[in-house]
């Protein structure tokens, strides 16, 4: 009875659509989940509970349930216990699991709006949170049954995707990052000593040799090559761009964010 559905359209990304949602609404803090998955048991318990702790926290995704064991084999499962360090960097929550308090959330300014089909703004918005001071809590017990996408070409797709905005986070937030990697730490396990875009091409050309002989019949073989390919392909495709072209919109965009974040807390 207390379901409202808006519309989101404007931008293409989720970190807009979260963006309008919290705007729709006057409560102290937000859940947030993806349309394509299911909320555990006590999932707004133990999630609410935690907020009243913690600026904004993170629960865990549970990847067996609506997943096929093939599908499941193209990507590195998650920890349970603890979240991920993205890119060497600081820990982020989940989009698809998380939650902030709305003072944090008009403190640093929401969600960024800027990033391409929405692709790591989980990475950004906890990053900012904790540059900010706020405190980014682990929920354990928080769990999200995840839907991962079925088609070799859509993870192609999202890894590809995810490589780009990747490369313009760490970019912006790159005097900020001290000893970390420009690496996807969550997605390919070498990513912390192979940063590099032409090295993540030569991991990608190492593993479809090595598998050549499989790739014809074995599905998982395909995904697992086609996720390291569409990442290095998407790292290297971004970085010869910003070469080329310089900063735009985007990082104009992020860097606004950042630096308002930062400012403020400095000052203070």
């Amino acid at each position: 009875p207390n379901l409202r559905l808006l519309v989101a359209t404007a931008r293409q990304n989720a970190g807009y659509a979260r963006n309008v949602g919290v705007k729709a609404t006057e409560a102290p803090a937000v859940l947030f989940c993806d349309a394509d998955d299911i909320v555990a048991d006590g999932w707004y318990a133990s999630m609410s509970a935690a907020l009243d702790l913690h600026d904004m926290v993170g629960g865990f995704i549970e990847e067996d349930s609506l997943n096929d064991p093939d599908i499941l084999a193209w990507r590195v499962k998650r920890d349970r216990q603890r979240l991920v360090v993205a890119h060497g960097f600081l820990e982020h929550a989940i989009g698809a699991n998380c939650g902030v308090t709305r003072d944090m959330w008009e403190r640093v300014g929401g969600w960024p709006e800027c990033l391409p089909a929405g692709a790591g703004e989980d990475v950004e918005f906890s990053w900012r949170v904790q540059l900010a001071g706020g405190s980014l809590g682990t929920v354990v017990e928080s769990v999200v049954h995840y839907r991962h996408r079925t088609s070799i070409k859509g993870l192609g797709r999202q890894y590809y995707r995810r490589a780009i905005n990747s490369h313009l986070i760490c970019r912006v937030y790159r005097d900020h990052m001290g000893n970390g990697t420009l690496g996807e730490s969550e997605a390919m396990a070498d990513a912390e000593a192979a940063p590099g875009p032409s090295t993540r091409v030569r991991s990608a050309a190492g593993t479809a040799l090595a598998l050549l002989p499989r790739l014809a019949s074995d599905r998982r073989s395909q995904g697992a090559l086609v996720r390291q390919a569409a990442y290095g392909l998407g790292w290297a495709a971004e970085e010869a761009r910003f070469r080329a072209n310089g900063a735009g919109p985007a990082d104009a965009e992020l860097a606004s964010l950042l630096a308002a974040v930062v400012d403020r807390d400095v000052s203070a």
